[in-house]
């Protein structure tokens, strides 16, 4: 009997063990904490401190080692190529080593490791995701000359105190590195052909737009660049040694939480030129008053936060944005004796503007001109322009507070030119017209469309092409000089297709690539040309494609609606 049991058992385990050793290699090799699938490590299932991931893994999968509370180093061999989602997020770990494979970290990949303080990179990351460090405690971003993308709130509020941007970096998303406490000043390499820092502040190459202010920057006061447009999103939180900022007659926009928690900021200016403020962009700021003017129409959430305790004494305009803000966010104003719909403008001769008045009290205005040989003024506040030249228009009230606007008139234009005189759209597309007048002159400009049913035009240029036909656009200036651009109007692509799916060229050799639309007389004014990899092959705007070194890179056709098409390039 027991022999019969025997061979019974010895059978079922014979049969078991295929199905048996097929999931293992599966999932997970017999006392292995790796679980690997296809070259993923998808899971670990250890306890060790210091963990050497295996040469056999080519990418870090989706939350591999997220909250793992007992790794606290990680090596990461030059296998790997990519390090997922969240993969280390919330753990405990404090110190990663990157091999030379990965070329990109995933978003929120080490997510609120507060405990991370070393990180050594590889040489070859082309991308660091949204939220990748935050919160980390690492002390350094070194020059990594091979990263060119870094994601939204990759490294905020972190521990970050030195921080290097490499030649190769083009994107910086928003709030990259807002609420870093401890940073004092930004690096770039200068052959970095998007980005460039100015005393340490991190701004756009052009300087139109001011990314990041280091929040550790010891000076109490800063001038911003007469050439900043933009102040960026968070771009001076948690300054806390800046008492004042002085912001330069080109800023148009200030950011959402521009500002937010400069603790010690008690002064700051608010341009005419500024347009829009952002949500939050003065929270937890020692400012007492503000004055916001007219030229304010766009104004976020809680721009001074929500604690209602703490909120300025606002300045403004009359039934201004600001004012009505002020009033139905509960804010403290006071309106401004006078204001003016606007404080400049230029007019080329003979061309008028009207000027509003805005007053706190009713009662009669009057309006004077400085020089009537410049620039006239009615009793209603109609400027005309007379010749070349500056002059103030002043507003007067009946208590004598007074308003100025300044006035500059240059010569009426000759002629009027557009940048194309001719425009084939595909259905849905849109193209903006560029027009020009004789330098020292000035016109206000006027567009309309022969045919709106065919295309519209804005003010400021920008054709919409509706349906298919033809309509001509005309540009007009105040002193009836005229340009024209006809514009055809045909069917959007629905599909498109390249002369070549596949190319095999030597180093050096180039080949060019055509594309050809469908329906048949289809039309996309924006074509792009772009190729997965620049250091294989590139390709300019034409489709010709140039081969770089050996490899393998995909060059991708697009037409204004997303239709796609592309060819894969070998370099031998």
């Amino acid at each position: 009997m027991k022999r019969i049991l025997s061979i019974a058992l010895s059978v079922i385990l014979l049969l078991s063990l295929p199905a048996m050793g097929s999931l293992a290699s599966a999932v997970q090799t017999a006392a292995s904490p790796f679980v690997i699938k296809n070259g993923v490590l998808v899971e670990y299932t250890g306890n060790e401190k210091s963990v050497t991931i295996p040469s056999n893994v080519t990418s870090i999968g989706k939350y591999a080692f997220s909250e793992c509370y007992d790794v606290s180093a990680v090596t990461i061999p030059n296998s790997v190529k990519s390090i997922g989602e969240g993969a280390f997020s919330d753990s405990f770990v404090e110190k990663v080593s990157i091999g030379n494979g990965v070329t990109n970290i995933g978003e929120d990949a080490f997510y609120e490791c507060s405990s991370l303080k070393s990180v050594t990179f590889g040489n070859s990351i082309t991308s660091i995701g949204a939220s990748a460090f935050y919160r980390c405690n690492m002390t350094t971003l070194p020059m990594l000359n091979s990263v060119k993308s870094i994601g939204e709130y990759a490294f905020s509020d972190s521990g970050l105190k030195t921080v290097n941007i490499g030649s190769g970096v083009t994107s910086i998303g928003k709030g990259a590195f807002s609420d870093c406490r401890l940073i004092s000043n930004f690096t770039v390499n200068a052959s970095n052909p998007s980005f460039v820092s100015v005393g340490g502040v991190l701004f756009n190459k052009a300087k139109t737009r001011l990314i990041q202010y280091p929040a550790k920057k010891s000076a109490s006061s800063y001038t911003v660049p007469a050439t900043v447009t933009e102040i960026g999103f968070a771009s001076f939180t948690n300054s806390w040694n800046l008492e004042k900022i002085t912001l330069g007659n080109a800023v148009t926009s200030i950011g959402d939480r521009a500002f937010h928690d400069c603790e010690f900021l008690t002064t700051i200016n608010i341009p005419n030129s500024v347009k829009s403020i952002g949500y939050g962009a003065f929270n937890a700021t020692a400012i007492q008053t503000i004055t916001i003017g007219r030229n304010v129409t766009d104004i976020g959430e809680k721009i001074f936060g929500w604690l209602s305790s703490s909120y300025p004494t606002l300045r403004c305009g009359k039934d201004s944005a600001a004012h009505k803000y002020a009033k139905a966010e509960g804010i403290k104003f006071t309106l401004l004796p006078i204001d003016l719909s606007k404080t400049a403008v230029t007019l080329g001769v003979g061309a008028t503007h009207k000027l509003t008045a805005y007053t706190a009290k009713s009662g009669k205005v009057t309006w004077t001109s400085s020089n009537k040989a410049v620039a006239t003024v009615s009793s209603g506040g109609t400027i005309t322009a007379k010749g070349v030249g500056t002059a103030k228009m002043t507003a007067k009230t009946a208590d004598n507070k007074t308003a100025v606007c300044t006035v500059t008139v240059k010569k009426a234009p000759s002629s009027v030119k557009l940048n194309k005189t001719s425009l084939t759209l595909g259905k849905g597309e849109s193209s903006t017209l560029t027009a020009s007048i004789p330098a020292g002159s000035s016109t206000v400009r006027s567009w309309s469309s022969s045919n709106t049913k065919v295309a519209t035009v804005s003010s400021t240029g920008k054709i919409t092409a509706k349906a298919g036909g033809t309509t001509t656009i005309t540009v007009k200036t105040h002193n009836g000089k005229t340009a024209k651009c006809t514009v055809t109007v045909k069917a959007a692509p629905t599909s498109v297709k390249l002369s070549s799916t596949k190319l095999t060229l030597n180093k050096g050799k180039t080949a060019t690539l055509k594309a050809t639309l469908a329906p048949s007389g289809a039309a996309s004014l924006v074509k792009s040309w772009t190729s997965s990899n620049t250091k294989i092959a590139k390709v300019d705007a034409n489709g010709k494609v140039t081969a770089i070194a050996k490899g393998t890179a995909t060059i991708t056709f697009k037409t204004f609606n997303g239709k796609t098409a592309k060819c894969v390039v070998t370099v031998k």
